[in-house]
């Protein structure tokens, strides 16, 4: 596995633009599965990259996923926020090109979030929907160069961001399908069109090729002449067709940066992130919700979708600026947990903050009837 990753992702970095220049590596490990293979990958790319890594406690069990991993610092607030500029800064200095990024997957490495420094040395945080708008970008570029074309699909879940959405939609003209929240969703619409992307906000994600595309890259591009024909052939190696192989879209995200010439900075402006809010609600009995297949509409019981409307549209009516205010927000029952999810979008901050509270306070005082 690591030398088939090695091998791969040096033959990629070898025809990028930036290769010559270096990246280094910062990974969290959160304490699992990915200790082993980032020290073994760290030995045999150290004449490529340099890999360091954190969080690689293997003796303590509760150390997993503890203060650390892609979950903790998907956000990057307060004690999490700290923790990364704390770790990751003095590291980046110490790195003349500043070409430093800071990698964190979970404990069983499917999972990955990225992250970096911009030109004021601001902590920029990069989950999954930006992992997405990165590798959809990188493949449009190789699909404009490469000797044969095929068509690119974007999957996404109602937990990708809007303004990514539209992006794909309205600037790069893509087809975007739309699933239930899930990897298991994600991975099967993906398969279906000759090249798709999906990646879930928490770095749940890969790129899939057709079983006929794979064949035609195997018996064209791989031996190619063209530059583009081979970088695609090594990336369609390193993307798990199976599930999400955060390690591997690591080594991606470093391909598509160096061959795209961009650096971190420029990556976190490929597109604006609606402000978000997100909580749960724990429940002590059984609550009957059924919702839409998208899991974004309560169909029953339907007067909580009524509620939930009724919520959004008061907190539209009491806006203080002239601006259009766009708010959406959804709820939905965990397939795995006694936990209420809640989802609220918007172009304002204020308003998204408000909008959830007003939920939590709904289903707070439903739950108590």
């Amino acid at each position: 596995y690591i030398n088939f990753l090695a091998a791969n992702f040096e033959a990629a970095m070898s025809d990028c633009p930036q290769s010559h220049e270096g990246w280094t590596l910062l990974a969290d490990c959160a304490n699992g599965v990915g200790t082993l293979n980032f020290s073994r990958l760290r030995y045999k790319l150290e004449n490529i990259i340099q890999i360091k890594s954190v969080n690689t406690n293997l003796t303590n069990p509760s150390s997993l996923n503890h203060l650390c991993g892609s979950e903790y610092y998907s956000e990057a607030s307060g004690e999490s926020a700290r923790s990364l500029r704390s770790t990751f800064l003095p590291y980046l200095k110490r790195c003349p090109s500043r070409k430093a990024l800071f990698i964190s997957v979970d404990g069983d490495a499917d999972r990955l979030i990225c992250a970096g420094a911009d030109e004021r040395d601001d902590i920029v945080i990069l989950n999954g929907d930006y992992i997405q708008a990165l590798f959809v970008l990188f493949l449009q570029r190789l699909l404009t160069e490469v000797s044969e074309i095929f068509p690119l699909t974007v999957v996404q879940t109602p937990y990708s961001n809007g303004n990514l959405t539209s992006f794909f939609h309205n600037q790069l003209g893509l087809p975007v399908q739309m699933v239930p929240p899930g990897v298991k969703h994600c991975h099967a619409r993906s398969k279906e069109s000759p090249i798709g992307v999906y990646f879930e906000p928490n770095g749940h994600g890969s790129v899939t090729f057709s079983q006929s595309v794979q064949k035609i890259l195997e018996e064209k591009f791989r031996e190619s002449s063209r530059r583009a024909d081979r970088v695609f052939y090594r990336i369609s190696k390193l993307y798990s067709q199976a599930c999400g192989d955060a390690i591997a879209n690591g080594l991606c995200v470093l391909i598509a940066l160096s061959y795209c010439e961009m650096q971190v900075a420029d990556w976190k402006r490929v597109f604006r992130r609606l402000p978000y809010a997100t909580s749960q609600i724990q429940l002590s009995r059984p609550l009957d919700i059924q919702t839409n297949y998208l899991q974004n509409t309560i169909e029953y019981p339907c007067d909580i979708q009524e509620a939930l409307e009724k919520i959004v549209e008061e907190a539209r009516q009491e806006k203080t600026t002239q601006e259009d205010l766009s708010i959406r927000c959804f709820v939905r029952p965990s397939g795995t947990q006694p936990i209420l999810r809640l989802y609220v979008e918007s172009t304002s901050a204020t308003a998204s903050a408000k909008v959830l509270y007003r939920l939590e306070c709904y289903f707070h005082n439903r739950l108590h009837e």
